[in-house]
């Protein structure tokens, strides 16, 4: 038999035993690792005066001083003289010297005495370390723990540090108690920054979990040393399933105005207290009747309009679960697109509170409009188009729009209904005889755009291709069809007036274009030119012609010296 006192030593000792963990993981976090390496770059043996290459690729030199048994490295931004038996730490590495022995005499040297010596050298580097500890490794539905992360320095040198915590979407930050981690985006927590030599730090906080199942939390810490390096720790964090389910039925594709049936069915194979469910339905769905299953008596539901949509209420007799209920709502889809169907479970179970959340997305579908060409008359750039509706339902207030196309003689681009199955015809024409098409160019297809309304009223655009491609354009009137094809034999059926007949496309006039503006100009601007420089060329002609026959004159002037 159980008593108060015994069960209250055993809370005590459970408590006293996570206290214990928990400081023993803070107080190995905080011992500082001696034995922690660096990255090696060399090693090897060396001979005093030549040059050698570390695994860095940066080439250093050596010279040994027999007396004094010490060596000497002369390192790229780095010099350090070691001892023999022991390392030395510069600013850039580390260097450890393990004796010299004596191999002869090279008289060609300034130094006779050749030396081998025992060299390694590693980066001065941080070494980032990262523990994980849970409060509680497997935990209830609702249920919070924590997690304690510790991240350590253990290297020889200061280490430019960023550092994340990413949380599964399954768990939910609870408390992040005056920590130096701050929470980011997308339930992550990020800390920056310079950490030290044996500084440590600290980032602990609670998660409640939200749904069943083994969620891993995971740890990563990039930092610089020869390369950016990143270490990583990870935990995992049990959840135990939930004694309640909730699972759903419906078509899984829908056609717009479809009626169709979703069956909810809620589970439990334990006896739940204060039960209570709600679903709530998009406007986009319209509900036509709600009603239950008999698997438990009295489970009616009530609804209530919540903003755009309609909330489904369990009743209030309904406060506990034990067994399984059906909830049937029959619906019509009267929007195009994809919408969720949301619902939210809550209860208490063994007087812990849970709960939990699912949507179930519902996908209607309508068939796009689209366009065929029955007619197209490459030099006056007219053509004859229809707009077919391949949809179970009529569309209304159509309008066109397009790129290159205007509608002849500045006819509206417009209908007020296309029926189902059937098609609406335009007569359209090139707005300029040069190349106009959705990306510019002179290839490629013309695109319209097609914007009409449903029998729900919904307002829908579409941008289709008009299959007149400009690469492919005949050099002469071709007449695909004398009639417009039909999208099927229910067309037929539609009455629409003038189907079936086209009209010949008239000839527009000819317009004067920007094109032939800039060419007449240049052509008159050529004129003119050699007009004046036909005009300066017989000015100066007749200006030279001027002055020798004013030479000519002053030399009949001129008296005859010789005469007299």
């Amino acid at each position: 038999m159980k008593t108060k006192n015994a069960e209250g030593r055993r809370f005590l000792s459970s408590a006293v035993a996570i206290t214990v963990v928990v400081a023993i993981f803070a107080f190995l976090s905080l011992l500082p690792n001696a034995f922690a390496a660096n990255p090696l770059i060399f090693d090897g043996v060396v001979i005093s005066g030549y040059q050698y290459t570390a695994t860095t690729g940066d080439v250093f030199t050596t010279t040994y001083v027999p007396s004094e048994q010490k060596i000497i490295v002369d390192f790229p931004g780095d010099s350090l003289i070691i001892e023999n038996q022991t390392c030395n730490n510069g600013k850039i590495v580390q260097g450890c010297f393990d004796g010299a022995v004596f191999k002869g005499y090279n008289r060609s040297l300034p130094t006779p005495e050749i030396y081998e010596a025992k060299l390694k050298l590693s980066v001065v580097a941080p070494d980032i370390k990262i523990a994980k500890l849970l409060g509680k490794e497997e935990v209830e539905v609702g249920e919070e723990t924590t997690v304690y992360v510790n991240v350590t320095n253990a290297g020889a040198a200061t280490g430019s540090v960023y550092f994340t915590e990413k949380i599964p979407a399954e768990l939910k930050l609870a408390e992040l108690p005056g920590q130096r981690c701050q929470l980011s985006s997308s339930n992550t927590l990020v800390l920056t920054g310079d950490l030290a030599v044996g500084e440590v730090w600290r980032c602990d906080y609670k998660v409640t979990a939200l749904s069943p199942g083994t969620h891993v939390i995971k740890s990563s810490a990039a930092f610089d040393v020869i390369k950016r390096e990143t270490v990583e720790a990870s935990a995992s964090l049990k959840v135990k399933e939930l004694p309640f389910s909730v699972a759903a039925a419906y078509p899984s594709a829908l056609l717009l105005g479809e009626k169709f049936n979703i069956t909810l069915v809620l589970k439990s194979d334990k006896k739940l207290d204060s039960f209570k469910f709600s679903a709530f339905m998009p406007a986009q769905i319209k509900v036509l009747s709600v009603k239950s299953g008999d698997v438990i008596e009295g489970s009616k539901h009530t609804t209530e309009k919540q903003g755009n949509g309609l909330k489904i209420l369990n009743s209030e007799r309904l406060e506990s679960l034990n067994g399984s209920v059906e909830i049937i709502i029959s619906s019509e889809a009267v929007a195009v697109g994809k919408f969720l169907i949301s619902t939210n479970s809550s209860w208490s179970f063994d007087s812990l509170k849970q709960g939990t959340a699912k949507d179930f997305p519902v996908n209607a579908t309508l068939a796009k409009p689209y366009f065929r060409v029955s007619k197209y008359d490459n030099k006056t750039g007219q053509a004859s188009i229809d707009v077919v509706n391949p949809a179970h339902l009529p569309i209304f207030n159509v309008s066109l729009s397009f790129s290159g196309f205007t509608g002849l003689g500045n006819q509206l681009l417009a209908a007020d209904e296309i029926s189902s199955l059937s098609h609406a015809s335009f007569d359209i024409a090139r707005k300029t005889q040069t190349s106009e098409v959705a990306g510019g160019g002179s290839s490629g297809n013309f695109t319209a755009v097609i914007r009409y309304y449903t029998t729900y009223g919904q307002k829908l655009t579409e941008t289709a291709a008009l299959p007149i491609n400009v690469s492919q354009l005949p050099k002469s009137t071709v007449q695909l069809n004398e009639t417009p094809a039909k999208a099927s034999a229910e067309e037929n059926k539609t009455g629409e007036a003038g189907e079936g007949i086209l009209r010949e496309p008239v000839k527009p006039k000819r317009k004067i274009s920007l094109r032939d503006i800039k060419a007449a100009a240049v052509i008159v601007g050529i004129i003119i030119a050699v007009i004046i420089t036909f005009l300066m060329l017989r000015a100066k002609k007749e200006e030279k012609e001027e002055e020798t026959e004013l030479e000519e004159a002053e030399e009949e002037e001129k008296p005859d010296f010789e005469k007299y």
